[in-house]
């Protein structure tokens, strides 16, 4: 009755998100099937967590003026290095035609920075304390897969194609022991690569904007 008729999220078989990947009553999923046309001209950012033997991420995204973020696309994948992670992330939106109005980076991997400034590319380099506070962008995106109390919605969405993001945002579950009411790593099993990032775009450039603007020297 709390989820269902009054909107409460009440973690439901341990599922750290009240994340929807399809349509349950009248509530819509966080899923979609198709990219509305405001995202052509909508910002778009890139937010990313490197690493070598875990899967190197990053993520598109694009940003309404009401606030509505969609998640366009996901680099996923282990085993790059650092410049082939670079390269690889800024591929993609020349591929797609995106213009990038910001990257957001890893400041605990300097060695990522040092690639985008060398190819010239200035990045938001989150503080390292912030970006440490995983329950702060946990809490960001639940707040965002909530319904808005004015536009009657949720404000994050997925597109299909991000089946990795979709996969973490299904499967994050609570250890034995913990409450709904925690969001700490230790709270928490299951790989959220994705989710971190997502968490890092939201609480940034739509909360108190703690960044530092890294540019090639």
């Amino acid at each position: 009755f709390a989820e269902q008729l009054m909107g409460r999220w009440t973690y439901a078989e341990s599922r750290v998100l009240s994340f929807r990947w399809k349509a349950l009553g009248k509530r819509i999923s966080h899923v979609i099937e198709h990219l509305p046309d405001w995202v052509q001209h909508a910002d778009k950012y890139v937010s990313m967590d490197y690493g070598f033997t875990d899967p190197a991420a990053a993520a598109y995204f694009a940003v309404h003026h009401d606030g509505t973020v969609i998640m366009l696309h996901e680099i996923y994948q282990p085993g790059l290095t650092p410049e082939e992670f670079a390269q690889r992330v800024l591929e993609v939106p020349r591929e797609k035609g995106w213009r990038i109005k910001q990257f957001l980076s890893d400041p605990r991997k300097p060695e990522v920075l040092r690639h985008f400034q060398r190819l010239g590319v200035a990045c938001m380099r989150v503080d390292k304390n912030r970006q440490s506070d995983r329950q702060a962008g946990f809490m960001a995106i639940q707040d965002y897969l909530s319904d808005d109390p004015i536009l009657g919605r949720p404000k994050l969405f997925i597109s299909r194609h991000c089946t990795h993001a979709i996969d973490e945002m299904k499967l994050l579950r609570r250890k034995d022991g913990h409450t709904g009411d925690e969001f700490s790593t230790a709270a928490i099993a299951g790989a959220d690569h994705l989710c971190f990032v997502a968490g890092t775009l939201i609480a940034t450039e739509h909360g108190d904007r703690p960044i530092e603007t890294i540019r090639r020297g």
